[in-house]
């Protein structure tokens, strides 16, 4: 046997001979030649000959995978920009924003003329709350490719969530002559022009949407509500009866009975309100079950008329059988609370409607999630809308949580009850640092989510966070005449509710006072008004 043989076989065949290693990995040598001279074992301390081929090998594919990583990153040739934009992309699916965010600024880096990674990129600022960076991408994409139009339209949406509707209008005017046959381009311009207070305009792009194609119901109703909270009711009551020719549809018919409602005339509110119930199919989305919206409308009416225990009777129907629908509990509540004195009930009923309200909110902002993937992925939607709203999201009818708190909050005081919940509520709808800000005067160019907007100041004043005046100037601030004029009344019947909540009766009288003379007829705010008034002047 050679020695190299006799070696092998006194290391039980498990390892090669150090005479095999090249010198430099042979360590044992240089630290004890003595050893090695009379043929001893080297301490297992130090690696084989295997052992270092294989921490060889795997420095050496450390050394490979580190060289193209750095090839790539410096050198990353044809198609690179591609490569960093999809490992954005996955990153982006992980939510890593972080890395996806490194990942699209290598995209960029690249190749300067890459437009998916400045539009994505923008979507992941929005994301982000980073609105002038995202409009920053936007602008970016449109220099590279000018004549796509979702860039145009996502920037005026940025604008939008900044503040600044100057800057959106221009960009949705492009958007439009980009996208002709997509009416969100005029829907949207007529909402700033609305917001301004420009009706002629906002009623030009309303115009626009019903000379482009068919009559549709949908137009011809958001066009009467324009005309609505602009003081023009019998141009609205027009529109209506207009949409009423086109179909039988009993939402349409609600809308006509409470057009009659904001004018005053509870009577044919209440005939358009039962005509509706009659011609209501079932509702596949409810289970079946007929739509509520009509019966709802009408109990409002009933109650308002003096009849409170056939509105009461009317809404327990609608509870009974669908029990997670906030509204009806509203409803009921607003019954029990404004007619028939039963604050206990009323608090009960309005803490259902909070809870419920509230997974209507999760479940909408859900949706809102998946039509903000869809259009990310698709640019904006140019599907037709549907001629029947979705019932969640029918504004009449679904409460407000904003206003569900507050109810909630005045009948519990009013059943001498404490409210524990009220600012762990604000907390929730990101209210609470409202201390330190004018719910009146927020700086425009502040992202959409920490402005102050109608009904917010009325939550923050049942908070304590604001005052009556500031409350007063806000709605004088709304745009549209009879919007405003509403505006300023539900100030008024609120501030007057706030004061009776403090024990003072004399201040209240004066607001609520003002609310009955200031509010339009029809509404229900006047009716509460003239309720609680009565109310106060006893005490």
């Amino acid at each position: 046997m050679s020695g190299a043989q006799t070696k092998r076989s006194d290391d039980d065949g498990d390892r090669d001979t150090p005479e095999s290693l090249p010198a430099f990995l042979d360590e044992t040598a240089h630290k004890d030649p003595a050893k090695r001279a009379h043929g001893e074992k080297p301490d297992d301390s130090f690696p084989s000959d295997r052992q270092a081929k294989a921490i060889l090998g795997a420095v050496a594919g450390l050394l490979a995978i580190g060289a193209v990583w750095l090839l790539d990153e410096t050198l990353p040739g044809p198609g690179g920009a591609q490569r960093f934009f999809d490992r954005g992309i996955e990153h982006y699916k992980e939510k890593k924003y972080d890395e996806a965010l490194r990942a699209f600024d290598r995209a960029i880096a690249t190749d300067p003329d890459f437009y998916p990674a400045y539009a994505v990129r923008a979507e992941l600022h929005r994301r982000r709350d980073e609105l002038d960076a995202a409009i920053t991408d936007y602008s970016s994409a449109i220099r590279v490719k000018p004549d796509q139009p979702e860039p145009h339209y996502n920037r005026a949406i940025t604008y939008l969530d900044l503040g600044d509707p100057d800057h959106a209008l221009p960009d949705f005017a492009e958007y439009v002559r980009l996208k002709p046959d997509d009416p969100d381009g005029h829907l949207r311009r007529a909402e700033v022009f609305a917001g301004l207070g420009d009706f002629a305009q906002a009623l030009a792009e309303r115009d626009a949407l019903l000379r482009s194609g068919p009559k549709s119901v949908t137009y011809l109703l958001d066009r009467a509500a324009l005309r609505r909270d602009f003081g023009d009711l019998d141009g609205a009551m027009r529109d209506i009866d207009t949409a009423l020719d086109l179909s039988a549809d009993p939402y349409t018919r609600v809308r006509h009975g409470l057009l009659w409602r904001d004018k005053g005339d509870l009577a044919r509110a209440l005939a358009d309100f039962e005509q509706a119930i009659a011609l209501r199919p079932n509702d596949p989305a409810l289970g079946g079950a007929p739509d509520p919206r009509p019966e709802l409308a009408r109990a409002e009416a009933l109650r308002d008329g003096g009849r409170a225990d056939d509105a009461r009777a009317a809404v327990d129907a609608v509870v009974k059988r669908l029990p997670d629908y906030a509204p009806g509990y509203q409803q009921r509540a607003l019954i029990e609370l404004i007619a028939l004195a039963d604050a206990k009930s009323a608090a009960e009923d309005f803490a259902t409607a909070v809870s419920k309200g509230y997974s209507h909110r999760y479940s909408m902002e859900y949706a809102s999630i998946g039509a903000a993937y869809i259009e990310q992925k698709y640019g904006a939607q140019a599907a037709p809308i549907d001629d029947r709203p979705m019932l969640a999201a029918d504004v009449p009818f679904y409460p407000a949580i904003e206003y569900l708190l507050i109810w909630r909050h005045i009948a519990r005081v009013r059943a001498g009850q404490a409210d524990p919940d009220y600012h762990d509520d604000l907390r929730r709808l990101g209210l609470a640092s409202l201390t330190d800000k004018n719910p009146a005067g927020i700086p425009v160019r502040t992202p959409r989510g920490r402005r102050v907007i109608w009904p917010t100041q009325l939550v923050a004043l049942f908070g304590n966070l604001t005052t009556p005046d500031v409350v007063l100037a806000a709605a004088a601030a709304t745009s549209g005449d009879f919007a405003r004029r509403l505006h300023i009344c539900e100030a008024n019947l609120y501030i007057g509710e706030f004061r009776l909540t403090k024990n003072d009766a004399a201040a209240a009288r004066t607001f609520l006072q003002a609310a009955v003379d200031g509010c339009p007829p029809g509404v229900p705010e006047a009716a509460f008004a003239r309720a609680e008034l009565r109310r106060a002047s006893e005490h």
